[in-house]
């Protein structure tokens, strides 16, 4: 009996040709597969080929000339890329190129270059161990971060070369005069006007001069060096992004009177450093130019220039009115509208601060890591709390988010892990991601239904915890997995409603306890940055004398302290 064929199998096997078919098409004409040949993968083009991997065992690595009878002209892009157990490579004289990351993170500890190469790729040898190398004459290009933290003892260049040259150990742009990598021993000559990108990356230096004429300090130049300190001549007009950042031994640096422009984390995480002083010259400071400088104690900024200011141990973008960078002791002053992103960060020496009402934005990272905060108080200006805004503050017990917030950023209280007491108010309409996670201290939390968006796994690890969400039922703007329960003991009760309960005196929030949010709420207005409502009044007046003021706030704070036992309604 003869099988029908379906038709719709028929236009199956159809459209499957086509679409070979069509991708073939698309194919560039001559492409192809990388052949092999030994321990190397490699492509043919023109009767050259380039080697374009390594499967072999590493050591000590001869590369060939030859290979699939082809002349090797190339080592291609990442072909030995993170091959950490090379121990030695020789390229043979056949090679004209070495493409971008050839041999980046291969910690290999030398290597032989073609006499007849022309080119070497960008980050080619970057983050090995080379003690040496030896620049041929042929070579016309060097590619940035070519020998990036490459921790070289000793560079040379053939005479011979037009476009580079050594001196004192210092590999040279001869054109523009620029350093392009130095080593641990290196002394930068005075024809320098340019120090490259991470020109000394990893080096062990713990002294270095910067002669006059040099112009401009790149990106990442001196990144993660080991130097105390150091002066920058005035000639000195730029310094890059990241340019000192990880210098964690730098405690002072004298910057030049005709400096212009500061980079991103251009001193970030120099730990040691104790004062700084921004020159009337400086019209651009790059954001986190001095995060993470955990011991600045002074920040200054010379009379004069237009542009920024120092107020109270505090740097101050004077157009914005932006707080760019703060101190341990510094007291934010009253014309601030936005704390910079992480203004404060790793002030571990700060237990308490006040802002003032004119802020209107904490900005990202702005109090992370201050492991001592116990104590801060958020005005009613505030609109915002940025990603991770209060990150790792440990030891805050507890924090009254005023109900002028919108929006808390990803991880803001994450690993607050002392955080008791918290009340998000119905202004509140977005939470972000891990905004709560590991805060191990909370037992209760309230949800307004004003929260219309919930990022993923806002408490995490909060093993114990109770949310109480007004909403009937997840709302559609939030994560499916707003909440990740694993084996965590963590309730969730939709529909929440307060029960209606008779005003406690003291109790100013209306949470049902009297704590130290609700004193704080308190000293607050008596100072005059918090306005309550009528309710919030009448629950205030603790001594019953028909004014709300400082003797309340001290009564409701002995109540707390367990000094004092409040009335009854």
């Amino acid at each position: 009996m003869e099988t029908k064929k379906s038709p719709l199998r028929t236009l199956s096997v159809l459209l499957t040709v086509a679409v070979l078919f069509g991708v073939l098409a698309c194919l560039p004409v001559g492409a192809e597969e990388p052949l092999t040949e030994g321990d190397y993968e490699y492509t043919v083009e023109n009767g050259e080929a380039t080697i374009t991997g390594y499967t072999g065992e590493g050591g000590d690595v001869v590369v060939p000339s030859t290979i699939g009878g082809y002349p090797v002209k190339a080592i291609g892009r990442n072909a030995f890329h993170y091959y950490d157990e090379l121990t030695s490579v020789i390229i043979p004289d056949s090679v004209t190129k070495i493409g971008n990351s050839a041999f980046k993170s291969c910690r290999m500890k030398s290597i032989k270059l073609s006499a007849n190469l022309e080119e070497i790729g960008e980050e080619a040898f970057y983050y090995c161990n080379i003690d040496s190398i030896t620049i041929p004459a042929s070579v016309t290009s060097i590619g940035e971060l070519a020998f990036g933290f490459c921790g070289l003892a000793s560079i040379t260049v053939q005479t011979e070369n037009p476009n580079y040259e050594s001196v004192n150990n210092c590999l040279i742009e001869k054109a523009t005069n620029t350093l392009l990598r130095g080593c641990n021993d290196s002394i930068i000559p005075d024809s320098v006007k340019v120090i490259g990108v991470e020109a000394f990356s990893g080096c062990e230096l713990t002294n270095i001069v910067i002669p006059e004429g040099v112009t401009t300090i790149g990106d990442g130049a001196f990144i993660s060096c080991d130097f105390t300190n150091i002066t920058i001549p005035n000639s000195v007009t730029s310094i890059g992004d990241s340019a000192f950042d990880g210098c964690a031994l730098l405690v002072s640096i004298k910057l030049p009177n005709n400096l212009k422009s500061i980079g991103e984390c251009a001193f970030e995480e120099c730990w040691s450093l104790e004062s700084i002083t921004i020159p009337a010259s400086v019209t651009s400071i790059g954001e986190n130019a001095f995060s993470y400088c955990l011991n600045l104690t002074s920040i200054s900024v010379q009379a004069g220039n237009p542009n920024y200011e120092s107020v109270n141990n505090c740097l101050i973008e004077k157009a914005t009115n932006t707080l760019l960078r703060g101190c341990n002791d510094s007291i934010i002053p009253s014309n601030v509208k936005v704390i910079g992103e992480n203004a404060f960060s790793k002030c571990s020496g700060m237990t308490s601060i006040v802002i003032p009402e004119s802020v209107t934005t904490i900005g990202d990272g702005a109090f992370s890591f201050c492991v001592d905060l116990t104590n801060i108080t958020i005005p009613n200006s505030v609109t915002s709390i940025g990603d991770d805004a209060f990150y790792l503050c440990y030891q805050l017990p507890n924090i009254v988010i005023p109900d002028s917030v919108t929006s808390i950023g990803n991880e803001a209280f994450s690993n607050c892990d002392s955080l008791a007491n918290i009340v998000i108010p119905d202004s509140v309409t977005s939470i972000g991601e891990r905004a709560f996670s590991y805060c191990t201290a909370l037992t209760s939390i309230i949800i307004p239904d004003s929260v219309t968006k919930m990022g993923f796994d806002a408490f995490e690890q909060c093993d114990g915890l109770t949310i109480y969400c007004e909403a009937d039922a997840k709302p559609e703007g939030w994560d499916e997995d707003w909440v990740v329960i694993y084996n965590l003991d963590i309730t969730v009760e939709w529909g929440y409603q307060p029960p209606e309960t008779p005003a406690t005196i003291g109790n100013l929030n209306g949470d049902g306890t009297v704590n130290a949010n609700d004193y704080m709420m308190l000293k607050r207005s008596v100072l005059g940055t918090f306005m309550l409502t009528d309710e919030q009044l009448t629950v205030a007046d603790v001594n019953a004398d028909g004014d709300v003021n400082a003797n309340d706030y001290m009564m409701l704070k002995r109540a707390v302290l367990g000094t004092f036992m409040l009335p009854t309604a």
